[in-house]
């Protein structure tokens, strides 16, 4: 057999289920990454007013916007009222999520200071 009938042959036979996963696993990791990618970019446009005081000349990561966007819609919750599903808590759970929303505000204002 020549090197093209081979080649052929390779080509008709039939790929296995593993084979087909092997091959459609980067493909699909790829749509992924770009669905979130497509999902942060449109954060950052909806965002821009409040990304534009934080620029200061640096280049917004992606975890920037996510933190940013997180801290908005905190700050969006507050100022509306109490957040949806807050009355069900229990005081001592109430006082852990307040402790971990002032921790993580703080380092949101070290890491936007950096």
């Amino acid at each position: 057999m020549t090197p093209s009938n081979l080649m052929f042959a390779d080509q008709a036979r039939r790929l296995t289920a593993k084979e087909k996963n092997k091959l459609r696993k980067p493909l699909i990791e790829k749509m992924r990454r770009d669905r979130m990618n497509s999902s942060i970019e449109q954060l950052k446009q909806l965002l821009e007013k409040e990304l534009q005081s934080q620029r200061a000349g640096s280049k917004l990561e992606k975890a920037n916007i996510l933190e940013m966007a997180v801290s908005y819609l905190k700050h969006q919750n507050r100022t509306q009222g109490a957040a949806p599903g807050k009355e069900t808590l229990s005081q001592p759970a109430r006082r852990n999520q307040q402790r971990f929303e002032v921790q993580a505000e703080n380092a949101f204002a070290i890491s936007v200071k950096i």
